[in-house]
């Protein structure tokens, strides 16, 4: 099958694109394939200073210029001319777990992709009655200062109090947070390891996960890490993250989170019988989060003693278990389910097909197919259909 986006039968098309085209979209598009100028104009063929003059809008390409454009970047022609999608609002910052230039370029690429979620998901709610959002906020210290643990508990406590979840293990932690009206998405992200950010876009709250978890309770652990930003840190700034410092404390407030609420303190700790690994195994297949994690939140809550704890996190690198433990290949990976059944039912309704899909979003595959949760081959039939033929 032609990979293609676009074909030389669109060409009578992009004609009409370049005439109206938006100069920040060839760089948003750019920056979603995390390439650079210089990347671009060599695959394209022309020079970097055309691209250059192309994203800043004081020359345009010509229309078989921006069909190559286009097929580069996997977008169709008319997302180059769209200057007002669909959107909840601006993007609050975005989670991410390291800043700087070493990851300028991959962080560049997840802006972007967060903003086309947006996008996707906005065009669905035009349709769809979503859950209404139930993420507690929780008051935030002074700008600088941090959460104690003790606030860092409640607020795990709140949520699980508010959401009814009592203080026993949770089943499908996904599920969960998107029936509770947070949109989690699949994205991707080529450059560099993202395992998950959280952003705000208006009123709107969104988790993006980067690539395939290694493990179901890897999985878990981060989703319960970004739903502990959504609650903790919804205030916070993009240059307030962009310290390493004020970062580290963030980081590290999200990880106390996510402990308190897969392992509430309520309850975990009368489970705790042995400190041996074996014991901890057995939890695993209980509670679904890593022996590593468990042995973390022993430590924070004073269930076990300093050698203690250095003693199994020696036995945790002898054994090899920082990369593989028992039951991680039998632990089900969790996966978004509600964008998925938000389109599937519009499709089978016959209210959304998948070349309405593509046309009315005017984004590429890659991004719909894997924030839908879609198989790509379902839009790529549609996408190859010659339809841009015109008498001369």
């Amino acid at each position: 099958m032609n990979s293609k986006v676009v074909s030389l039968f669109s060409n009578p098309r992009a004609a009409q694109q370049a005439k109206k085209l938006d100069p920040s979209r060839i760089q948003e598009a750019r920056l979603a394939q995390a390439l650079t100028q210089t990347d671009l104009a060599r695959k394209v063929g022309v020079s970097r200073q055309a691209v250059s003059a192309y994203e800043q809008g004081s020359k345009s390409p010509e229309p078989d210029t921006l069909v190559r454009i286009a097929n580069v970047l996997q977008q169709p022609v008319a997302f180059f001319s769209v200057k007002d999608a669909n959107s909840f609002g601006p993007l609050s910052a975005r989670t991410y777990r390291a800043f700087g230039p070493a990851t300028k370029k991959r962080n560049m690429q997840c802006d972007v992709m967060a903003k086309w979620v947006g996008e996707i998901v906005a065009f669905l709610d035009e349709t769809v009655n979503f859950p209404s959002l139930q993420v507690p906020q929780v008051d935030e210290p002074e700008q600088g200062e941090a959460y104690t643990a003790e606030e860092i508990e409640r607020a795990a406590e709140k949520v699980r109090a508010d959401w009814g979840l009592g203080d026993g293990p949770i089943g499908n932690l996904t599920k969960l947070i998107e029936s509770r009206g947070v949109f989690v998405a699949s994205v991707p992200i080529t450059e560099g390891k993202v395992n998950a950010f959280s952003y705000w876009s208006g009123n709107k709250s969104f988790i993006a996960i980067g690539g395939e978890a290694t493990t179901a309770a890897r999985r878990r652990f981060d989703m319960a890490h970004e739903l502990g930003h959504l609650v903790l840190h919804q205030g916070i700034g993009s240059e307030e993250l962009e310290d390493k410092e004020v970062l580290k404390r963030v980081e590290s407030e999200a990880n106390r989170f996510a402990g308190a609420f897969l392992l509430p303190r309520s309850s975990y700790p009368n489970e705790i019988f042995s400190a041996r690994l074996n014991a901890f195994v057995t939890l695993k297949e209980r509670w679904k989060v890593a022996v590593q994690a468990q042995v973390y939140r022993c430590s924070d809550l004073g269930l076990l003693d300093d050698d203690q704890v250095l003693s199994l996190r020696k036995q945790i690198s002898y054994k090899k278990w920082r990369t593989k433990e028992p039951l991680d290949s039998t632990l089900p990976i969790e996966r978004p389910q509600m964008l998925k059944r938000a389109y599937e039912m519009l499709n089978e309704a016959g209210i959304l097909s998948a070349s309405k899909t593509i046309s009315s979003l005017s984004l590429g595959i890659p991004i719909i197919s894997s924030t839908l949760g879609v198989p790509a081959s379902a839009f790529e039939e549609t996408s190859n259909v010659v339809s841009d033929l015109s008498l001369k």
